[in-house]
């Protein structure tokens, strides 16, 4: 009900309430005039609004008409229930659910229509047929079982229905109902478009629940969404005990209660362990904490929140439970302090604090990582963290034996004086305590000192930080002191392979001992064969992950947004008229009275909602012209799976079958262009001759757009002959204009301003002229592709001199016009009123030289479909530019309003489409006006880029919201289209790894014995498996300037990964060695998006306790196997299965001193060596060793081999440590001299044109021609003075 209608009968409601308590729910109308005739009321009033007062005060009406007619006047008389919520979404906050199946009893009990209608043909009045009497509202049936408030997996319009409160109020006061269950309106400033496409992202998600609810329960006004919020948020709370023990804590999996504990307990008690909480999504931490705290009956202010082993309090609750990211069913414990001011939980911190290997005593609990927060795209650099924190050892050796400290090698010349392991194993102890997310900046700091790669917040990739930080972080642990140069030795047919790969591991180990090394090195077998001479050569390599190439897919899949000319324009290409001045009438769904409509026979008419594909009407043609013009006027997705190199026309030819899309490109009217758009910015538009991977586009950044063609606008111009009386008419969509001079040809002078005789001698002159022009110039008349310059029209213009010499511009070009208003800003930064990008842009094909009258017409043909059919600017008399005298109000602008410039005005604009593309940006312009004269504008080319300006209160009032609205095609939603090709195990790309690689002489890999580069053969095999084997899957593909991510589908085994095939063949070694080919899965790091932009997330199976869980920087939650995403896997992080079964960190990392393995480098009396095996009896102390390059092997005892010079600690006396700190402030005072760079990368230019001042630059940033920056003056000032700013060019295109 309206405010004002609320305000007359406030006093009446609340006299009310006051006979509620005294007479009970049921009270007639006239119990109530009785009751109050001895009181001052004014029953006239009464009178005129009984049924709403009937209504409101829930009185009990004579009969069943008047039960209908109280309902109808609460609702305002709008019998469509969904279009009264949307209009009531801004005024009123509460609305309650209904179960449909009692709600459809009742609509037939009054009258109303719902599924199926109830009429006598022979009467136009209501029919009201007897039925079963109505009992009560069952609205429990609604409600899981064993709960109080969470709903079952029902479905809206299919199990239960929406009503306004004072429609409920009187329904559940005439029919008790058992379950009341309210449903709030939401209010949220968040970007239009984004807060509608993540409202659309929750009605096509995979439940079935959100799939049914109404676009009419979103609704924006101003920079302010309304949203009806039906599925909140459902959790479970419960109290920790005073002992800091979580009650039952057995019913959670998953941070989820278990549906069979829950069965369990129901045999013991009546009601459920935990408690049920319904809060909205954008409910903030402490409000629940609140709430929670007035359950337990406790003080809020001594409380705070447990979700899963992450506390939240402080300033964390002021965060809501979306920014969290809590999940429905997800429980929540709260606990209070003590009166010693103590937390209950505080006593069980230190019990978590032992080792990594997690439930050792009864009691204990596995320890587990925290989370990360997010610093600015450091998603990357938070994955590759956790991945590595639950690494076998790194624990025991960074956090609880902290062996770091006294092997760190602060004088290696290739490491940073232990910098880098400082910070890295202070993030390690950081992580591991328990209760407590981490912010990384110390480290993230100390990563930007040393690399100048991982400066800023810029994406990285999280392969090439894990390579660097391992890198980095092994030889500031190396136990050698000094890395000599050792020549590997050659491959000869006559020495043993494995002899030659110990002789190399050897000769790595006398430069490389750390932690690092043994943990995450490997060493590969490089085979080379000559195809000339035949010759083999074979090397060994170290290595610390394997990269394997995906297979790219033949087909992929392409979502494209389509939209189509208006549906008049289509009318008059196929020589109809439109059909003007029809209001369609209907609704859809709800409640309908079956005497609203009705048909000439006496029947109702009819009515289906709109929306939906293939609508057929056999009654009323126009209305069923009415309705697919309505479809038509809004975009349409279509899902295409096409060959990954098509070319573009073939993809307009696929597009333009499908019956739906409604393009006929047979006919030559139309046009349809393929472009890129990203955040709402047109990237570039596709030349039709190229073929698709030509371009680096993601499959959801394609839209499409339909254009008239010269042949297009010719059909119209002869329709408008035939139908002179058209012309005249006040409303439809015309083009004057093509019946005027309104297009400019292009040469010098139109012909028509000349007689025939002049005419035929200036063309001869021109011919001959021209003739001579191409004779000195090649390019004379060569006519420029349309898509280059609107690609690279920035570069275009500066050559615009020379290309309008030449008559080298085509005689179409594509114009870009975005529709905006201006918008009041509170915090702007000199003006208060700002221009605000609304709707989608439009992309129009036009002559080169058009009228600005032409451009006008062909504007508002297009983009009239932006303002509703009710419009009055639909009639071209308001129109401003159609009126009389507009000359003179154009020339006076400045002295008048701006209402008198509706419905929208055109200005010139740049390829943003904020600021004018005429002034400099001194004149701080957002647009020079573009006249509607009859004047050619042969300049038009310098203006190819337009602002459809509508005016702010039009947009109010008569904005049409379905013109966004994007219809989705069958093809979206079909699995055969949607499915990927099949996926790919991983064993299949480890054996193309080490397939036979042809390279060729081109290469130039050179041949020893032909003495000249040759072309080779090449195999890649894995001859040592490291403890730790990092794969990457190379999703990411390079291909000169082409830059593509592979979505192929990989599937990896979680245990028991084989290699014993991809492995070299030495089974002599690996018996020696004692290593077991199996390796088990315990972290893997996801990439979602695409190359441009995307998202890592890391998943982390617990070793002590074998739980997976996942870490979304700082949320960790646990997860399943069957949950993890295996198609974002990115990077596969194995554990050997020898090595998941040791428990001494010595046992993985030999001692340099004493420890005497396979490949360890001694020396002798005979000098540097190796040993091959061990021989004889274990305590014998006897070892076989071989000397450089096998020229002698011989049986050696302990007491032979000389003590190494390097220890398994390193020490450091004062005067080093004094040098060491020097050198670390003469680095410190290098790095604080060095220009610094902006670590925003750009992104602050960026900042600054949202501001919409025009030309003003970060100072430290100066634009350059090729759209560089570099750094002029300090950071932190702004320069302004640069008098035009350069663009820079689409980098794709």
């Amino acid at each position: 009900m309206k405010k004002k209608a609320m305000k007359d009968f406030a006093e009446i409601f609340e006299l009310g309430g006051n006979f509620f308590q005294t007479r009970g729910q049921q009270i007639s109308r006239q119990d109530f005039l009785e009751d109050t005739s001895n009181l001052n009321l004014d029953f006239t009033k009464y009178e005129s609004c009984k049924h709403t007062v009937t209504a409101l005060l829930a009185l009990k009406p004579d009969n069943q008409l008047h039960e209908r007619e109280a309902i109808l006047s609460v609702l305002n008389h709008n019998n469509h229930i969904e279009d009264y919520i949307e209009q009531h979404l801004d005024v009123e906050d509460t609305f309650y659910i209904v179960i449909k199946k009692f709600f459809d009893a009742w609509a037939q009990h009054v009258g109303f229509s719902s599924t199926s209608a109830l009429m006598d043909p022979k009467t136009q009045s209501f029919q009201i047929k007897k039925q079963e009497k109505l009992s009560i509202i069952d609205n429990n049936t609604l409600i899981e079982i064993l709960h109080t408030v969470r709903l079952q997996d029902v479905q809206y319009g299919v199990d239960y229905i929406i009503v306004p409160r004072f429609v409920y109020f009187a329904l559940s006061k005439w029919y008790p109902c058992n379950q009341a269950i309210e449903r709030k309106v939401i209010q949220y400033r968040q970007d239009k478009n984004q807060a509608l496409s993540m409202f659309k992202s929750k009605k096509v998600s995979n439940t079935q629940q959100m799939k049914g609810i109404p676009d009419s329960f979103f609704k924006i006004v101003d920079d302010c969404t309304y949203e009806l919020e039906v599925y909140p948020k459902f959790i479970y709370f419960e109290k920790i005990n005073d002992k800091g023990e979580r009650p039952h804590q057995r019913a959670i999996i998953n941070q989820k209660i278990d549906p069979q504990y829950i069965k369990k307990s129901m045999k013991s008690s009546e009601k459920l362990p935990f408690f049920e909480l319904s809060v909205s999504r954008k409910t903030t931490f402490e409000e629940v904490l609140r709430i929670m705290s007035a359950k337990l009956q406790e003080n809020s202010k001594r409380g705070r929140l447990w979700i899963e082993d992450q506390v939240i309090n402080g300033v964390k609750l002021a965060e809501t439970l979306e920014e969290f990211g809590i999940s429905a069913g997800q429980v929540i414990y709260a606990e209070y302090a003590t009166n010693s001011n103590q937390w209950p939980t505080d006593s069980l911190v230190q019990l978590r604090q032992g080792t990594l290997g997690g439930v050792g005593e009864e009691g204990k609990e596995a320890l587990k990582s925290n989370g990360l927060y997010n610093l600015g795209n450091t998603c990357y650099m938070n994955s590759a963290l956790q991945c590595l924190a639950n690494t076998k050892f790194f624990y025991e050796f960074f956090s609880k034996e902290k062996r770091y400290q006294k092997q760190m090698n602060l004088k290696s010349k290739h490491g940073h004086q232990g910098e880098l392991a400082e910070n890295f194993a202070s993030l390690m102890q950081d992580i591991w305590q328990q209760g407590k997310v981490v912010y990384p900046r110390q480290f993230k700091k100390c990563i930007s000192n040393i690399s100048e790669q991982f400066q800023g917040y810029d994406q990285q990739d999280s392969q090439e930080f894990l390579s660097f930080l391992l890198d980095g972080l092994h030889e500031e642990l190396n136990l050698r002191l000094e890395k000599p140069y050792i020549e590997n030795p050659d491959y000869s047919p006559e020495r043993n392979v494995t002899d030659l790969a110990l002789e190399t591991w050897s000769n790595s180990l006398r430069r490389d001992w750390s932690f690092i090394f043994f943990m995450f090195f490997g060493q590969l077998k490089s085979t080379l064969n000559c195809q000339t001479c035949n010759k083999v050569s074979i090397t060994f390599d170290n290595f610390t992950s394997i990269p394997l190439s995906l297979p790219e897919p033949s087909k992929i899949l392409v979502n494209i947004v389509v939209y189509r000319l208006p549906s008049e324009i289509k009318s008059l290409l196929s020589g109809k008229l439109p059909i003007v001045n029809v209001t369609p009438l209907g609704f859809q769904g709800g409640l309908q009275r079956l005497d609203s409509f009705r048909s000439d026979e006496g029947g109702p008419t009819p009515q289906t909602p709109l929306g939906g594909a293939n609508i057929k009407y056999t009654e009323n043609d126009e209305l069923n012209t009415l309705m697919n013009q309505q479809l038509n006027n809004q975009p349409i997705k279509v899902s295409l799976r096409v060959d990954k190199d098509i070319k573009i026309y073939q993809i307009l030819q696929q597009l333009c079958e499908i019956k739906e899309v409604n393009i006929d490109l047979q006919s030559n009217q139309t046009a349809v262009s393929l472009y890129a758009i990203q955040k709402g910015q047109i990237r570039g538009i596709f030349n039709q001759e190229l073929r698709l991977n030509s371009y680096q586009v993601s499959s959801n950044e394609i839209e499409a757009i339909e254009h008239l063609t010269r042949k297009g606008r010719d059909a119209i111009k002869e329709l408008y002959r035939k139908s002179p009386d058209y012309l005249h008419s006040n409303t439809g969509v015309f083009y004057p204009s093509l019946l005027a001079n309104s297009e400019k040809p292009s040469g010098d002078e139109p012909v028509s301003q000349k007689s025939q005789l002049t005419a035929t001698s200036t063309t001869n002159q021109s011919k001959k002229s021209q003739r001579e022009k191409k004779n000195k110039d090649p390019n004379f008349g060569l006519k420029l592709d349309r898509y280059a310059l609107f690609n690279n029209y920035y570069n275009a213009l500066e050559r615009y001199s020379e290309f309008e010499q030449n008559q080298n511009f085509p005689d179409d070009v594509y114009v870009l016009a975005y529709h905006r208003r201006f918008v009041r800003k509170q915090h702007a930064f000199f003006c208060a009123l700002q221009p605000q990008i609304i709707s989608s842009p439009l992309i129009l094909l036009l002559p080169i030289k058009p009228s600005g009258r032409r451009i006008y017409d062909e504007v508002w043909a297009v983009a009239s479909n932006i303002l509703k059919k009710s419009s009055i600017y639909h009639d071209r008399r308001n129109r401003w530019w159609e009126q009389a005298g507009w000359e003179e109000k154009l020339a006076n602008a400045a002295n008048h309003k701006d209402d008198i410039f509706k419905p929208f005005i055109l200005k010139t604009v740049d390829r943003s489409g904020y600021t004018c593309s005429q002034c400099t940006w001194m004149k701080m312009c957002s647009g020079c006006l573009l006249s509607p004269s009859e004047e050619h504008l042969d300049d038009f080319f310098k203006k190819l880029h337009l602002a459809i300006e509508w005016h702010s209160s039009l947009i109010e009032e008569d904005y049409n919201e379905q013109v966004n609205d994007v219809i989705q095609h069958q093809s979206t939603q079909d699995k055969q289209i949607q499915q990927e090709e099949g996926a790919i195990q991983l064993e299949d790309c480890l054996k193309k790894f080490q397939e036979v690689e042809e390279i060729g002489q081109a290469d130039h890999i050179y041949c020893a014995d032909c003495k000249k580069p040759q072309g080779h053969l090449k195999r890649l095999e894995i001859f040592r498996p490291p403890p730790i084997l990092i794969i990457q899957l190379k999703r990411f593909k390079f291909a000169g300037t082409l830059r593509n991510k592979l979505s192929t589908m990989v599937e990896f085994p979680l245990f028991n990964l084989d290699l014993s095939s991809f492995v070299s063949d030495q089974p002599h070694l690996l018996e020696t060695l004692n290593l077991d080919l199996h390796y088990d899965l315990y972290g893997l790091i996801n990439h979602f998006g695409s190359l441009h932009y995307g998202h890592y997330t890391s998943l982390i199976r617990n070793l002590s306790e074998n739980k997976w869980y996942q870490y979304d920087d700082s949320h960790r939650t646990q997860i399943l196997e069957e949950q993890i995403q295996k198609e974002a896997a990115y990077i596969l992080f194995y554990i050997r299965k020898d090595v998941q079964s040791k428990s001494s960190l010595d046992e993985i990392f030999p001692h340099i001193t004493r420890d005497m393995f396979p490949g360890k480098p001694v020396t002798t009396e005979n000098g540097h060596g190796f040993i091959l095996e061990k021989s004889g009896l274990t305590d014998q102390g006897l070892f076989k060793v071989q000397y450089e390059k096998g020229r002698l092997t011989e049986v050696v005892s302990i007491d032979q081999i000389k003590d190494e010079k390097d220890q398994d600690e390193i020490h450091y006396d004062a005067k080093q440590l004094q040098e060491i700190e020097s050198h670390k402030k003469d680095k410190q005072k290098e790095l604080s001299n060095r220009p610094r760079k902006c670590e925003l990368k750009g992104r602050c230019k960026g900042f600054f044109q949202n501001m919409r001042v025009p030309g003003f630059t970060p100072a430290y940033y100066k634009p350059q021609r090729n759209g560089s920056a570099q750094r002029t003056i300090r950071r932190g000032s702004i320069k302004a003075g640069i008098a035009g700013r350069q663009q820079s060019d689409c980098n794709i295109f």
